[in-house]
């Protein structure tokens, strides 16, 4: 089979056996004295290992400081929040309908937060900037939260530096490899104050949450402060392979360029064989998302099983912007499997095969050739 969603990844294949003894080790983040509690003896090492990792993440995200003690997803997020919210702080977020997590409000809620929503714009599959603004200082938000679990479009979000009296969090787990590698606008310099992301969706890494900040700030301070009370064991092996992308420069900018370049081929192309694709326009900056949107979503499911079916794996989901059930199609962990753009002509008369005809044996053959083709070239 070969995956093909854009919110799943493979890692990157190194020789790295011989960081094996870390799993399970308990590591602090920081060193300990005579006055902490419990002290595990030996690993002072592997914190000034950890703390070379940190400075190393922070020069590449521009941050001032970088935490690697959570898992990823919605750990994270739940941790982040109990450690700097207070029952009601108001927060505005992203809200599902327009591309948010499905489960970022209800963490919120249960935490005490009062929560708001940022404003869509149907028509360009973004936010309303101008009627958000206007909630923001009406209300007096404390936070902002922008978590674009899905998306067409890396939204520009500078018109926040407008909104001094919040602060202001950007999730980058969609997103992180292009903006690690220039292609996307840093969030930081779009003015939010932290970022938190997964290092396993867009990023080839381990199952880890990262959280950098831009300066150092009394947010800042109170997460470091409550984290350990919720996080017993860093996951010391995930923190060690964390960085390993990004010291192959050469192969990690290449498996970002390979990933655009074949998102946009493969949207061309299903686009010229009638396949229904929800274009994306050349105004914006597009991610590495593509929609597949049949005419209603008995049609999207049923398409969604004859890809499976033959070995292509999506993502079967309810799309935001009210535009129903459809396909969420991706090719990070197709890639890091040894897609390359020259191979996206055959994958698209398949999908389209697929799309406008019956599933045959032929069709479940030539498939299976194709993506053993790929595997073993990778």
């Amino acid at each position: 089979s070969l995956i093909l969603n854009p919110t799943e990844n493979v890692p990157f294949i190194y020789d790295i056996e011989n960081t094996n003894f870390f799993a399970g080790l308990y590591v602090s983040e920081r060193f300990k004295d005579v006055n902490d509690k419990v002290i595990f003896a030996g690993r002072n090492e592997y914190i000034e290992f950890f703390q070379y990792i940190k400075k190393e993440w922070s020069k590449k995200l521009k941050a001032y400081d970088v935490d690697l003690k959570s898992l990823s997803g919605l750990n994270a997020h739940l941790i982040l929040f109990l450690c700097i919210l207070k029952p009601g702080d108001k927060i505005i977020l992203l809200p599902e309908i327009a591309g948010g997590h499905f489960a970022t409000e209800e963490i919120l809620k249960n935490i005490g937060a009062i929560t708001y929503q940022m404003v869509p714009n149907y028509e360009k599959l973004g936010v309303d900037v101008s009627k958000t603004m206007k909630l923001i200082e009406s209300e007096k938000i404390d936070y902002v939260f922008v978590d674009r679990s899905e998306g067409l479009y890396y939204e520009d979000f500078s018109w926040l530096k407008n909104c001094t009296q919040c602060y202001k969090i950007f999730d980058a787990s969609q997103y992180i490899s292009s903006i690690l590698c220039g292609h996307f606008m840093n969030p930081f310099d779009m003015g939010f104050d932290m970022i938190i992301t997964t290092l396993h969706k867009n990023y080839p890494g381990p199952q880890k949450g990262l959280i950098a900040v831009k300066n150092a700030d009394v947010v800042w301070e109170q997460y470091l402060a409550h984290a350990k009370t919720y996080i017993s064991n860093t996951h010391p092996k995930a923190i060690a392979d964390s960085l390993l992308p990004l010291m192959y420069k050469e192969q990690f900018n290449k498996y970002c360029e390979t990933c655009n370049s074949c998102v946009s081929e493969l949207e061309k192309l299903l686009f010229d064989y009638k396949v229904p694709i929800v274009r994306r326009s050349d105004e914006q900056t597009p991610t590495h998302h593509l929609w597949i949107l049949c005419s209603d979503k008995y049609k999207s499911y049923q398409y969604y099983l004859k890809l499976e079916s033959i070995g292509l794996l999506t993502n079967y989901r309810l799309l935001p912007y009210n535009l129903g059930y459809g396909l969420r199609i991706g090719l990070n962990a197709a890639v890091l499997c040894g897609l390359k753009k020259k191979h996206i002509s055959k994958l698209a008369k398949i999908m389209s095969d697929a799309y406008h005809n019956d599933i045959t044996p032929a069709l479940v053959k030539s498939c299976h050739k194709f993506i053993r083709k790929i595997k073993t070239t990778a």
